[in-house]
Order: C-alpha cells, then sequence, then structure tokens
C-alpha cells in the first residue's frame, strides 16, 4: 500500500500544475480584454464614433484618433487622438490639431503631420507649423528636423 501511495503523488502534483498554469493563461487573456476596453471606452466617450485605432509596433501603445469631416465650411477639419499605454491603463497623452497624419515612426516615437497654413520664410517656423514628433519615453513633444527620416514630406 505504501508504494501506491508514492505512485500517486507525482501524478496529483502535475494535475495541480497544469490547473494552476491554465488558470493564469485564462486571467492573462482577461487582462487584455480589460485593456482593449478601457481604451476603447475612452475613446467612445471622448469621440463618440468614427473612431480608428493605431497600435504602437510592438503594441504597448495604441493611438486612438477621430478626424472631423471635411466640408465647404470646414476645409481645414481637425483631429483629436490620445495615446494609450497599455500595460499601465491610462492615458499618456493628448492633442487635437489640424493634422494630415498620425504614424508611428517606431515603438515609442508617433510623428504628427499638420496643415501648416501659412508658410514664412523662416524654415525653423516652418517645420514647427508642420507638425512634431511625440517621445513616449521622454513624454515630450520634439520638433521634426527636415530629413527624411524624421518627416515624409
Amino acid at each position: 500500500m505504501q508504494k501506491n501511495k508514492h505512485s500517486i503523488f507525482p501524478i496529483f502534483i502535475f494535475l495541480i500544475t497544469i490547473f494552476i498554469s491554465s488558470c493564469s493563461n485564462y486571467n492573462d487573456g482577461y487582462k487584455t480584454e480589460n485593456q482593449k476596453a478601457s481604451y476603447k471606452k475612452i475613446a467612445e466617450e471622448k469621440y463618440s464614433d468614427n473612431i480608428n485605432y493605431m497600435f504602437s509596433p510592438d503594441s504597448a501603445f495604441v493611438v486612438s484618433y477621430k478626424t472631423e469631416e471635411q466640408t465647404t465650411d470646414n476645409s481645414t477639419p481637425q483631429s483629436k487622438f490620445f495615446i494609450y499605454d497599455l500595460n499601465n491603463n491610462k492615458v499618456v497623452f493628448e492633442d487635437n490639431s489640424r493634422s494630415d497624419k498620425i504614424e508611428w515612426i517606431n515603438n515609442i516615437q508617433l510623428r504628427v503631420l499638420k496643415r501648416p497654413g501659412i508658410i514664412t520664410v523662416d524654415p525653423k517656423k516652418n517645420l514647427k507649423l508642420l507638425g512634431y514628433i511625440y517621445d513616449l519615453k521622454k513624454n515630450k513633444k520634439l520638433p521634426l528636423t527636415g530629413t527624411k527620416n524624421n518627416n515624409s514630406f
């Protein structure tokens, strides 16, 4: 009888390990669904409908944005957007502008290209009018540099 007790113990441990592992996987899926629900819920509260989502290359952040419709009365529609940190479940940056293009440059930088309006003779001022790069690591706007890697003119 003693021999049977010892042979059942490893099987029992194995079954417990599988059970705990499957519970952990279930919770990971729940967290992912909650993350999705959080940024979508915030976007719906802010922008109501016609919302677009764009994930960073590593899927750690998502940009939720909406652009107004272009009409005869509104020839330069405004774009509204926010960046949501999926790992920390919070909005990390929000802006609205007359944007032509919002795009991820890499995992931590977002390029925002604007409609400049009136161009000046000062090239540095023109770059400022054309947009910026938001750096999530530095948590600030960086100027466009005019290089091909930095701008898509």
